[in-house]
């Protein structure tokens, strides 16, 4: 079997795309979570909390989120 075979300038332009493409899916990604974030942050102050956030690149985040005791 057989498949459908690219020319050269055709590889170029694939392998090409994909960093390309990579990158906007990053920005995506990080747009995505950014809204969230603020729609959570906006809930937790809604509360009388905080939320904060520790981020490292290639280590991932870590959200604090502190909320008020009511006695």
């Amino acid at each position: 079997m057989t498949g459908v075979t690219a020319s050269e300038a055709q590889r170029h332009t694939m392998v090409d795309v994909f960093p390309q493409l990579a990158v906007e899916m990053e920005k995506v990604k990080q747009a995505i979570l950014d809204r969230e974030t603020k729609k959570d942050e906006d809930d937790t102050e809604n509360h009388g909390g905080t939320l904060n956030v520790e981020s490292s690149s290639n280590k991932g985040a870590k959200f604090i989120i502190r909320l008020p005791i009511k006695h």
